[in-house]
């Protein structure tokens, strides 16, 4: 009830917000509410401008965004949960919409092409190798070139 409660104030910034969703989530692990902890996430990702509120005015300076669906934080711990709890589909849909906000990180780049090679889906891997060097530009690019080469050799 506490964590319902601080999500529904206004913050100075989103990562503020993001760690008390990120909080209440790790709770509900912590309770082996694994569930629970899935869709405290997903809600968070999904969720927009402060119930249509203008954001902040200190908050939209920090964060452009202004949404919590656009923190990398919350993205990076439900697609976390996503993979270790979930399905395959469910943890590709959450990878291809990080990539499709452009918030992902070369990092998320990198940890969804070896999610997909775990998985088998080799060419699918390469095409996102590709997407995200269109995506990133360097030094960012660096990595994602190296690992992508790597693994096409």
């Amino acid at each position: 009830m506490i964590f319902h409660k601080a999500s529904q104030l206004s913050f100075k910034s989103i990562e503020e917000l993001s760690l008390i969703y990120c909080s209440w989530s790790e709770m509900h692990l912590r309770h082996n509410n694994v569930d629970s902890a899935i869709e405290i996430m997903r809600h968070a990702c999904s969720r927009p401008n402060r119930r249509g509120k203008e954001p902040h005015p200190q908050a939209a300076k920090k964060d452009e965004g202004g949404s919590l669906g656009n923190n990398i934080r919350a993205w990076s711990l439900y697609i976390d949960l996503l993979e270790n709890f979930s399905t395959f589909e469910d943890a590709k849909a959450a990878y291809e919409r990080l990539l499709d906000l452009k918030i992902a990180t070369p990092e998320s780049v990198l940890n969804f092409t070896s999610f997909l090679q775990r998985n088998n889906f080799f060419e699918e891997s390469f095409r996102v190798f590709e997407r995200a060097v269109q995506l990133f530009k360097w030094p960012h690019v660096y990595e994602i070139w190296v690992t992508y080469l790597t693994k096409v050799i």
